[in-house]
């Protein structure tokens, strides 16, 4: 049942595919009849645009050799010749560069023309008088020795300026530009000549100058009056006021980077140029406008050609489409199978719909999923009882291991302590060793400073002793000295009683002299001596007396320090000897107390030991 439901839905998409080709073909055929029916109007539309596009090419060519004369008799006009002087450029370089124009607008310059008038590429910047023009790319191309062309269109006309590079002596780089405009009938008009040093205007518009007198004005006026020699009279003042009225104006124009190459479609008649704009909506312009989908009778031909050639493989293509989903769709489900039976329950079909193949995916996918379900959970409640197994194991082991790490554990904390009381014991030993050395060496040490102390005391004594014997011998000297002084006293008190007594004795000899007069001159003399001796005498006296008396008080200091040195030498010995006896008994002490430390460190060596 389910295979004849099959072939009734790949019959009807058979016939359904049938029907689409050929209605197409049908579709096809009316449009073959209606295309050949025009093909009359369509021939003369062609060799119109192939009559206006040599007329509009003959033109331009007689247009650049008139561009080029024109050029020439600018260069050689007074008014170039002097602002060259100024500036310093070589007019002999620039009119031989002005003659090679000719060539180069016949070797780049493009055009290709309709009824309604001639288009190349669009490149477009805005600019203020005065600025500087290496911003234009198309003096940047002519700077970098490539001669270009671009097409301004300005309300509706296009424009066309040519970048020529030039070599001009004092500059090392510069560049020429020619502008001219194309109107509807292709009578073309020269608009501006520039070295950089000149001006620049585009259409109606002054862009820049560099003219000593480049103000709009007389720039337009003598562009009227030297480039519109095909006007009538009467128009050349018209023409240079619509020149000055349109230099107040500024066109606001986004920038655009001049296309290098352009692409000629012969068979469409279009041409088109790659730019780069900051629209970023805009990578292909086209330049010329098409009225009809064709253009010849060939190109018809081949289109009709290629929409059935398209038809038909449409057709085709949709069958074998459709062949290819019932098989692929049969494949995918006998794979499903196979693998079901190989145990993988993971995969599913993805067929969709009403069809019959979408309810065979739905059921195959159920039934895997009721399958897959099942087995999943046969699987997990096999995976928990294995679970609950390990898990009984595991508790099991770990019960073990617990056990076995707690022995090992009692085992290291038994040998920790045996090792720690055997080391207490060592410690033990070596201290108690320790303290007896030291008790030993402290003993010793005690012992001879005992005996040191012992000798100091009986030198200190002996010291104090000669001292004190020297003290009583001294104040023993004293006191006869002072013996010796109480003599001197009374023998100078002697001397004074016979000094005045002597004194006594010349003033009677004086007197008597005086009396006996002439005869006792002599005697008188004698006198007059006497008392001048027993007067010295008396002097020497005093000085004696006063030099004992001083002795007698310096001897009785002395005597008195003496006594006191004595008592205090007499009380230094007795503490020194206090102090002496102190410190034997304290050396007496600390011996016996390291003999009993001594005692005790070697009785607890042995116990050690014993242990």
């Amino acid at each position: 049942m389910i295979k004849i439901r099959i072939q009734k839905s790949i019959g009807q998409r058979l016939i359904a595919s049938l029907l689409l080709v050929i209605l197409l073909m049908s579709a096809a055929t009316v449009a073959l009849v209606g295309v050949i029916a025009n093909r009359a109007v369509e021939a003369d539309q062609r060799r119109d645009y192939q009559r206006t596009a040599q007329v509009s090419s003959e033109y331009f060519r007689s247009r650049q050799r008139r561009l080029a004369t024109g050029l020439e008799s600018l260069v050689d006009s007074p008014e170039t010749k002097s602002l060259l002087t100024m500036r310093g450029i070589d007019h002999a370089t620039l009119l031989h560069s002005v003659t090679e124009l000719q060539m180069v607008l016949e070797a780049d310059v493009v055009l290709y023309a309709n009824k309604k008038g001639v288009l190349l590429a669009r490149t477009d910047d805005a600019f203020a008088e005065g600025d500087d023009l290496t911003d234009n790319p198309l003096v940047t191309h002519a700077i970098d020795g490539e001669a270009v062309v671009g097409v301004w269109d300005i309300d509706g006309t296009p424009h066309v300026t040519c970048a020529y590079p030039i070599e001009v002596a004092g500059a090392s780089k510069g560049c020429m530009l020619a502008g001219y405009a194309v109107t509807s009938a292709f009578a073309g008009e020269l608009k501006a000549l520039t070295l950089r040093d000149m001006a620049v205007v585009y259409g109606d518009e002054l862009i820049a100058s560099t003219l000593p007198e480049a103000d709009g004005e007389t720039f337009a006026l003598w562009l009227a009056d030297r480039f519109a020699e095909e006007s009538p009279e009467a128009d050349r003042a018209e023409t240079g006021a619509t020149l000055v009225e349109s230099t107040a104006g500024r066109a606001q124009r986004s920038t655009l980077r001049l296309p290098e190459s352009g692409q000629l479609n012969a068979q469409s008649h279009e041409l088109t140029f790659p730019i780069a704009t900051s629209d970023a909506r805009l990578s292909l312009i086209s330049l010329l406008p098409r009225k009809e989908l064709y253009a010849s009778r060939d190109q018809m031909y081949g289109a009709l050609a290629v929409l059935v050639a398209l038809t038909v493989f449409g057709g085709g293509l949709l069958i074998v489409l459709i062949v290819r989903g019932v098989s692929r769709r049969v494949k995918a489900t006998v794979g499903l199978l196979e693998r079901v039976a190989d145990g993988d329950y993971t995969q599913r079909l993805a067929f969709k719909g009403d069809d019959e193949f979408g309810r065979i995916a739905r059921a195959a996918n159920s039934a895997i999923e009721a399958l897959s379900h099942t087995l999943e959970e046969v699987r997990l409640a096999s995976e928990r009882e294995k679970q609950l197994e390990a898990e009984r194991l595991a508790a099991i082991e770990h019960k073990a291991e617990q056990e076995r790490e707690l022995q090992r554990q009692r085992d290291a904390q038994t040998e920790t302590e045996k090792r720690q009381q055997e080391a207490l014991r060592q410690q033990q030993l070596q201290a108690a060793e320790q303290r007896a050395q030291q008790a030993q060496h402290q003993q010793q040490r005690e012992q001879e400073l005992a005996e040191e102390q012992r000798q100091v005391a009986a030198v200190v004594e002996q010291r104090m002793n000669e001292l004190l014997s020297r003290m009583e011998e001294s104040s023993s000297s004293l006191m006869a000295a002072h013996k010796m002084s109480s003599e001197i006293d009374r023998v100078v008190d002697i001397m004074s009683e016979l000094s005045a007594e002597a004194r006594i004795v010349s003033l009677n000899a004086g007197i008597e002299a005086t009396q006996v007069g002439e005869l006792g001159a002599g005697f008188s003399a004698v006198a007059k001596e006497m008392t001048r001796l027993s007067e010295r005498s008396q002097k020497a006296t005093r000085e004696i007396s006063a030099m004992i008396n001083e002795t007698q008080a310096g001897i009785t200091n002395c005597s008195s320090l003496a006594e006191r040195t004595s008592e205090s030498l007499r009380r230094v010995a007795d503490e020194t000897n206090c102090l002496l006896n102190k410190m034997h008994a304290g050396s007496a002490g600390q011996v016996d107390s390291a003999d009993a430390d001594s005692d005790t460190n070697q009785s607890r060596n042995q116990e050690a030991t014993a242990t």
